[in-house]
């Protein structure tokens, strides 16, 4: 793919994201996206050349010199996207339309794993043929090799040695994109924080987990697990161990919840100052899934703590009080960027220049 390719297909993809916000004129795109009405005007008629958006002229009682302005719509009447989350025992479809807006939810469950899989798998058949999907992801619970085509984790063992691509993509009819669940969310996380070079993304629910962003990319390494701390060891014991959901609810039923969590936030900041001083992010995001009243405290606790450095210059650290893992707005993201590569590519042309 040529440079001037890779811009017009992020540019197509800002258009595109503009237009999920809601209608908006060609003048307010360009206005929006920084972009030259030129550009933008071409990258409205490829839209519309692919059956993604209508213009329409501005019908209003306002008085204008000249033509009218063009309005631009995003189509959003069905669902484009399907989201396969594979996280648990339960296994769980999310279509979503092209605004992100969910559209739908199919549940899978039942004592008996491999039949619950088959059924699913039985799904995905006639959901691609109900609907003009344009892509499918689905979320695993861990690391995802599309060289072996395996997923390595503990929670579900009965993935681990299904050829998990190669199994979706046949039932779908259509090819599936794969990837973790925290390197998806941090992916998500990113979208927020566009002109931030780079992104640490902190998971602490079931599990501890993260995933480094850097111009974009996610930062995988040699055994896919680059910016996963959960094992990493503190006073003996893994932050892991020490941080996740379980072990937090037992200690607060125990004893004080409020001094449960000062304790928590302390080890919850030493593993911070660890990932600061290893990768440096310009952006930190700390999400903690303990329920309720655990995870407020702990976000208040954690933002104090975190404050009290004097001597280095902190990224822009943001811990929220609600749950903020978003790892399907993470595969949507990749999900639109493979469309628009794919119909940007199909045809061998010259891409006009952009700005």
């Amino acid at each position: 793919m040529t440079g001037q390719t890779a811009i017009h297909i992020r540019n197509l993809h800002k258009v595109y994201r503009l237009l999920a916000d809601g209608p908006l004129t060609r003048f307010a795109l360009m206005k929006k996206s920084d972009l030259s009405l030129m550009s933008m005007t071409n990258l409205i008629n490829q839209l519309a050349e692919e059956g993604v958006v209508d213009c329409y002229k501005e019908e209003t009682a306002v008085k204008r010199v000249g033509r009218k302005a063009r309005t631009v719509i995003l189509k959003t009447e069905a669902p484009v996207w399907l989201i396969m989350d594979l996280r648990n025992a339960s296994i769980v479809c999310e279509f979503f339309k092209a605004d992100r807006k969910k559209a739908g939810t199919k549940t899978f469950d039942g004592p008996d794993y491999n039949r619950t899989f088959s059924e699913f798998l039985a799904f995905l058949g006639s959901a691609a043929r109900r609907f003009p999907l344009r892509g499918a992801a689905a979320i695993t619970p861990g690391p995802y090799d599309p060289k072996t085509d395996r997923v390595k984790n503990i929670r579900i063992p009965e993935l681990n040695s299904m050829p998990l691509q190669k199994t979706l993509s046949e039932a779908l009819g259509l090819d599936c994109y794969i990837e973790e669940d925290v390197k998806l969310s941090a992916i998500a996380c990113s979208e927020r924080f566009p002109y931030m070079e780079s992104l640490y993304y902190l998971y602490i629910g079931t599990g501890v987990g993260g995933a480094f962003v850097n111009k974009g990319d996610v930062i995988k390494g040699l055994n896919l697990m680059a910016g996963d701390p959960g094992q990493l060891l503190w006073e003996g014991r893994t932050f892991e161990e020490q941080l996740k959901t379980e072990t937090v609810l037992a200690e607060a039923a125990a004893g004080s919840a409020e001094e449960v969590i000062r304790k928590k936030a302390e080890v919850a900041r030493r593993l911070a100052d660890i990932i600061l001083w290893i990768l440096d992010p310009h952006v930190l995001i700390i999400d903690c899934a303990w329920p309720g009243k655990l995870r407020s405290l702990f976000a208040k606790e954690t933002k104090t703590l975190l404050s009290e450095n004097t001597w280095r210059i902190m990224p822009a650290i943001s811990i929220p009080e609600g749950p903020e893992q978003e790892s399907a707005l993470g595969a949507i993201n990749i999900m639109e960027l493979r469309w628009i590569t794919q119909f940007c590519t199909k045809e061998k042309q010259t891409p006009r220049k952009e700005q």
